[in-house]
């Protein structure tokens, strides 16, 4: 066989051996999720938490927050959904959830895992993560989608 012939033979052969990897998917809110305009006597800085907000849990986990609705007293229904971290042997998912808004600060009430979510607002108008559990606190940042 001619030389110039095998080494790109062999070279096909390792590459159809390896394993195409897939980039991971984004968090995806469920089907029927949706935002509410807050009413006018919302206070602003209340508000200004309602919408859908992206981010990522120390740079790895995708996650999505979709504050549904703020009332005027600051309570909150929201959505939170998550991807998949295999190497946190995460699988996407998501739960609905109640908070309050206080101050600058909006805390969720315990996920299904027990894990504990709250958002501090910045100056900049993006979010804060904060998320503690069995395994430690985790951060991440959140911004307006």
């Amino acid at each position: 066989m001619n030389r110039s012939l095998l080494i790109p033979a062999a070279l096909l052969l390792a590459l159809s051996a390896c394993k195409t990897v897939e980039p991971p998917m984004p968090a995806v809110a469920p089907a029927g999720t949706a935002v509410v305009a807050p009413a006018s006597d919302v206070p602003a800085q209340m508000a200004a938490f309602s919408g859908t907000w992206r981010g990522k849990w120390q740079r790895v986990l995708d996650a999505l927050l979709v504050v549904e609705t703020v009332s005027p007293t600051g309570q909150v229904q929201a959505t939170y959904a998550w991807a998949d971290a295999l190497n946190w042997s995460i699988h996407a998912g998501s739960t609905r959830l109640k908070g309050q808004i206080t101050g600058n600060t909006l805390q969720l009430e315990p996920l299904p895992d027990g894990g504990k979510i709250h958002y501090v607002m910045r100056p900049d108008g993006s979010l804060d993560g904060h998320y503690v559990w069995g395994g430690g606190p985790t951060e991440g940042h959140f911004v307006r989608q």
